[in-house]
């Protein structure tokens, strides 16, 4: 029922611009993708993180492909404060996320926003 998400193998090469001490940092990858009955076998994702200011951080990705004859974008940027530091918890966060996608699973545009808790290992 519905619509099924095709299985992928992926490979390719990366680039990363950072700073020095890796707080801030994005990366773009050319990736050839196989799926079955995809003509164009190209994926292209960037993948960013920054930290803004004391205990809030910017976050995310972005994947650009093709997908049963249609090109697609998904992308879920993300927001996270951390709430436990004022608790001497430094791995607790709260956050959002918004998933951006058009084509995704053969819809058109979508966007999910979403929040969330989390605790970083």
């Amino acid at each position: 029922i519905g619509y099924g998400i095709s299985h992928s193998v992926l490979g390719g090469i990366e680039y990363q611009i950072h700073s020095q001490d890796f707080a801030h940092f994005i990366t773009f990858q050319a990736l050839a993708r196989y799926t079955k009955g995809v003509r164009v076998p190209v994926q292209l994702t960037a993948v960013w993180g920054t930290k803004i200011c004391n205990g809030l951080t910017f976050s995310g990705y972005a994947d650009f492909y093709e997908d049963r004859g249609a090109f697609a974008f998904s992308s879920e940027p993300q927001i996270w404060y951390n709430v436990g530091k004022w608790m001497k918890m430094d791995n607790l966060f709260v956050g959002t996320e918004i998933e951006l996608s058009y084509n995704f699973a053969g819809r058109g545009f979508m966007c999910n926003p979403c929040l969330g808790i989390k605790w970083k290992l």
